[in-house]
């Protein structure tokens, strides 16, 4: 069940989908009296997810996908942390923060090199 504003009452309606096209929906008036009638996607207004009535009672329900796992960001680090990152030759190097930009971190790294790296890209290091 679907909601659209019908043309003749300018109120939102509710409609069963009968057909999907590449840009059209195909709806039908529950209360019968009308045959399919054809209307853009951006005319009608899907229903809320707790509406939503599964057309196969006794299916097994689709596993919901797991949330990607958060990206650290600028807040995550500070000045003088251990981290690690992979260089753009695929190489893992090791240092410390020396200073926070707004959207890098400046490493100076074991090798004696420094680097600029973004937060996404780095890895805190635990010294035991």
């Amino acid at each position: 069940m679907v909601r659209c504003v019908d043309a003749r009452s300018g109120e939102l309606v509710s409609m069963r989908i009968a057909a999907l096209h590449d840009t059209e929906v195909t709806l039908i008036d529950p209360r019968g009296g009308s045959q399919g009638r054809r209307v853009p996607y951006t005319a009608i207004e899907p229903p809320e997810q707790a509406e939503v009535i599964d057309a196969r009672p006794g299916a097994p329900r689709p596993k919901q996908p797991e949330a990607p796992p958060r990206k650290p960001g600028r807040a995550d680090f500070k000045r003088g942390d251990k981290v690690a990152f992979e260089d753009k030759y695929l190489r893992r190097q090791v240092g410390v923060i020396v200073r926070i930009n707004q959207l890098t971190a400046s490493i100076d790294c074991d090798s004696g090199e420094s680097w600029r790296v973004g937060f996404h890209l780095l890895r805190h290091i635990v010294d035991i």
